[in-house]
C-alpha cells in the first residue's frame, strides 16, 4: 500500500502534562507488577509506543496519581486490545470467555476478587482505584461505557469470521464502541476531579459532542493505521473499507475520511456555540466549559499522539510487535 498519510490538523489547543515522565515510569512498573508485560523486550516494545504521552496529551491538566490512573488504564486497554490480534480474535468462544470474566468484575455487586487471568486481576485493582470515592452517577456511566466497549470486541470477532463488514455504517456502529473513547473520556474526567451531573451530561447536545469526538478519533486512527493494518491483513479500518467497497485508491480513500473529519469538527463548533448560548448560570457554565475542554483535549491529544507513536509505524519502518504473549 502507498505510504502517503495526510497530516490531520484539528486546530484545538495542544498540551501535555508536565508529569509525563514520572507517569511513564509508574505505568511500566505497574504493568510488570501486574504481570501484564514482564519480559524486558516486551516492555521495550510497549514503551516505544509511549502510551504515557497519549495519557498526558489527552489529560494535560492531570497531575500525579490522576495522570497515573489514566496511563494505567491506557496500558491495560492496549494490552487487552492486542490479545485479539492473535487466535483469540478469531475464536468466538474464547472471546466470550475473556469478556465475561471482565464484565463480572465491573458489573457484579460483589466483584470477583481473583479472576483467572492477569488482565482480570489487574482490572480488579484498576476498577477499585477508579471508583473509590466516585459519585454513583459517574460509576454507573463508566460501567455502561466500559461494558459497551467490551461487548464490541465480540461483535468484531464475529465480523472477522464472516469476512468484510457489509457496509461502512455497520463497521462504524461497532468501531464507535471498540475505539474506547467514551470510557476514556470518563477516566479523563475522573483524573481531573470533574464530575459532570447527569442533567448536564445527558443532554442531547452534550451527547452529540461526545459522538462527534468518537468519530474524529476513529477516523484519525484509521487514517494513520491503514498502511500497517493493510500489511497485516486487517479489515476493520474505514480507509480500507472505502478502498474495498468503492474500488478507490488509498489517497482518495484517505482524502474522503479526512473530509469526514473536517465535517465533524465544523459540526462540533456549531453545537458547542449552541450549548454556550443556552447556559444561564455561572455554575453550569463552569462545568460545561471544563467538560467541553476535556473532550477537545482528548481529540487533539489522541491526534498528536497518533502522529508520533511507533505503534502505527508503517511496514517499511518496521511493523509493530504485539506487547502480549
Amino acid at each position: 500500500m502507498h505510504s502517503r498519510v495526510p497530516r490531520i490538523d484539528l486546530r484545538y489547543v495542544a498540551g501535555i502534562s508536565p508529569d509525563v515522565e514520572a507517569t511513564r515510569a509508574h505505568t511500566l512498573h505497574w504493568l510488570a507488577f501486574q504481570g501484564l508485560i514482564v519480559q524486558p523486550e516486551a516492555l521495550r516494545t510497549y514503551d516505544a509506543s509511549r502510551f504515557d504521552r497519549l495519557s498526558a496529551r489527552m489529560c494535560p491538566n492531570s497531575r500525579g496519581a490522576g495522570l497515573d490512573l489514566v496511563s494505567d488504564w491506557m496500558g491495560w486497554l492496549f494490552v487487552f486490545d492486542d490479545q485479539f490480534d492473535g487466535p483469540i480474535g478469531l475464536d468466538l468462544e474464547a472471546t466470550r470467555a475473556v469478556l465475561d470474566e471482565l464484565l463480572a468484575v465491573i458489573q457484579g455487586s460483589a466483584p470477583q476478587r481473583y479472576p483467572s487471568s492477569r488482565l482480570g486481576a489487574a482490572l480488579v485493582e484498576l476498577w477499585g482505584r477508579s471508583t473509590a470515592g466516585a459519585s454513583a452517577s459517574w460509576k454507573a456511566r463508566f460501567t455502561q461505557d466500559l461494558a459497551g466497549y467490551f461487548e464490541s470486541y465480540y461483535q468484531e470477532a464475529r465480523e472477522r469470521t464472516q469476512g468484510w463488514p457489509v457496509d461502512l455504517e455497520t463497521y462504524l456502529r461497532t468501531r464507535r464502541l471498540s475505539i474506547g473513547v467514551l470510557p476514556s473520556l470518563d477516566i479523563c474526567e475522573r483524573s481531573e476531579g470533574l464530575d459532570v451531573p447527569p442533567a448536564v451530561h445527558g443532554t442531547e447536545d452534550m451527547t452529540t459532542l461526545r459522538s462527534l469526538c468518537t468519530d474524529v478519533v476513529v477516523m484519525v486512527n484509521d487514517i494513520y493505521s491503514a498502511p500497517k493494518e493493510a500489511a497485516s491483513g486487517q479489515m476493520h479500518n474505514m480507509v480500507l473499507l472505502l478502498m474495498h467497497h468503492e474500488g478507490c485508491g488509498q489517497a482518495a480513500a484517505m482524502d474522503q475520511v479526512e473530509g469526514e473529519i473536517a465535517k465533524r469538527v465544523e459540526t462540533f463548533a456549531a453545537v458547542e456555540q449552541r450549548i454556550r448560548q443556552g447556559v444561564q448560570c455561572i455554575e453550569t457554565w463552569s462545568v460545561i466549559d471544563r467538560d467541553i475542554a476535556a473532550i477537545k483535549n482528548l481529540m487533539q491529544g489522541t491526534t498528536d499522539w497518533t502522529r508520533e507513536t511507533a505503534r502505527y509505524a508503517q511496514p517499511s519502518q518496521g511493523a509493530r510487535e504485539r506487547v502480549t504473549g
